[in-house]
């Protein structure tokens, strides 16, 4: 006999029943299930991952994810307007009972641009990177970095033209990060740097530098509550 699905169909499994299955599954694989979201600036994005490292769409029923993620989206009103902001990760779990509990850490947020500062004064810092200038007088460099926890890089690029290695390039970022810091307006909590640039053979020039700060308004550490 054939049947089809219909929607509200009681034969059919609800979200959270299809939840505790995918859990009791990676509990007897000793896998944990982690889930990562960037949400805002247009842009809404929520991924899994399997003990915090490979995705989980190749190797389950992707439709549980999709509804997964739309329960997550509504869960914690993650936005997708341009100046509005939530970054988190959590963990789920059963407990004794096989309830469905999420362990997470989220950070929500908005641009105050009330407080936007244009322009501050350029920075200048002697050098001594061994970069090779035969081909160029100086090398030109952007970027963006932010005091946010969630983020997990900051942005930094050097022109197209100019190969450095790797390394040098870690180090020429780092260096340039070190100045920032030192400036005490540039020290305080959650704020967003943009910048340019060029380095020459003794001196990095630090330039177009503007920064702004942003507002909080959920900030969540390890908090353990029910997914359903």
């Amino acid at each position: 006999m054939f049947w089809n699905k219909k929607k509200n169909d009681p034969r059919e499994k609800s979200l959270k029943e299809e939840v505790i299955d995918l859990l009791k599954d990676l509990r007897s694989k000793e896998e944990t299930l982690t889930i990562k979201w960037d949400a805002g600036g247009d842009n809404t994005l929520v991924n899994f991952y399997l003990n915090n490292i490979t995705p989980v769409y190749d190797k389950y029923d992707n439709s549980v994810f999709h509804k997964l993620r739309d329960h997550i989206i509504d869960k914690f009103e993650l936005p997708n307007a341009g100046e509005y902001y939530n970054d988190g990760e959590a963990k789920l779990l059963l407990d004794e009972n096989d309830e469905v509990l999420i362990t997470y850490s989220e950070i929500a947020y908005y641009d105050d641009y009330d407080n936007e500062v244009d322009e501050i004064d350029d920075i200048v810092v002697e050098h001594s990177l061994k970069i090779d200038f035969d081909k160029f007088s100086s090398l030109n460099f952007f970027g963006e970095f932010s005091s946010f926890p969630t983020k997990s890089e900051d942005y930094f690029r050097i022109q197209q033209e100019f190969s450095i290695s790797a390394a040098l390039e870690k180090e020429l970022k780092e260096l340039i990060k070190d100045q920032f810091y030192k400036n005490p307006i540039l020290t305080q909590d959650l704020i967003s740097i943009s910048f340019g640039g060029e380095i020459n053979e003794t001196q990095i020039i630090i330039n177009d530098i503007s920064y702004y700060k942003h507002v909080v308004e959920k900030d969540n550490v390890n908090k353990t509550e029910p997914l359903f």
